[in-house]
């Protein structure tokens, strides 16, 4: 006399039968395979997104309306004070670069004048003011790469906050609407705060060997015009972001430049 086994996960009756004779050792060993089946890995997914589901349910509805409240209430407070930290550094920036160019516009009337009224094979100090211009240049150029590109901040993704509920644009929004700040510190405030979810990235092709270091890109809208490795090399200084994120976000900003 045989004994049917009937394998899990079987549609039909006579899918996967096993007859095994009664009695025998090997009843055991069909029984713990066939629960131990590859059938069990969608299971395993299941539950993983049963088991978020249900987080994310403790939390709205688990977790005490005031305690949501004070949780967002902190993170606005920590968002309003990097905003108005960045507001103040973008207008001495600003107050650094137009005097800079004050300086250079200065020198390069000087220049002009001295080769205007110079008379041929004098003693002309016009290299000294090229070499000032070129100095007030670069700090010029330094003062600009420090600035926020728009384009890198991410519209639609969910970042920590209220555990992922809201979107970046979302407190981006409130910070813009309950503290005045324009669009691009608030922009800039809030991928501070959460660099890792807030900053684009470069989905389409994460294959770093591709990134073009020493290629010339463009950022800030067209406005700088630097490398691709200044720029991911910004990112990590300012946002404190990995070299991979770092990396995937300059290609995702200029992928005609920046990536072989």
């Amino acid at each position: 006399m045989a004994l049917s086994v009937r394998k899990r996960g079987a549609k039909t009756a006579e899918d996967g039968k096993i007859d095994v004779p009664q009695g025998s050792a090997d009843v055991k060993e069909v029984v713990v395979k066939s629960s131990a089946s590859a059938d069990d890995k969608p299971d395993l997914v299941f539950w993983t997104l049963v088991a978020i589901a249900l987080f994310f349910f403790i939390y709205d509805y688990g977790v005490p309306k005031a305690t949501q409240l004070a949780h967002k209430k902190v993170i606005d407070q920590q968002l309003e004070g990097i905003a108005t930290t960045i507001e103040e550094q973008r207008k001495s920036l600003a107050q650094q670069y137009e005097s800079l160019s004050a300086q250079m516009n200065e020198k390069l009337g000087l220049i002009a004048k001295t080769e205007e009224t110079e008379a041929p094979g004098g003693d002309s100090n016009v290299a000294e003011l090229q070499q000032v211009v070129a100095n007030l240049q670069e700090k010029m150029g330094e003062i600009k790469e420090q600035e926020f590109d728009q384009d890198a901040f991410c519209e639609d993704c969910a970042g920590i906050f209220k555990k992922g509920a809201y979107k970046c644009s979302e407190f981006r929004d409130t910070l813009m609407n309950r503290c005045g700040h324009s669009k691009k510190v608030a922009s800039e405030a809030v991928m501070k705060l959460d660099p890792d979810n807030c900053m684009k990235r470069h989905e389409s092709d994460s294959d770093h060997a591709k990134f073009c270091e020493y290629c010339i890109g463009n950022f800030v809208g067209g406005a700088l015009r630097t490398s691709c490795r200044k720029r991911r090399d910004y990112f990590i200084n300012k946002y404190g972001n990995s070299l991979e994120l770092a990396t995937e976000a300059v290609m995702a900003l200029d992928p005609a430049n920046c990536i072989m």
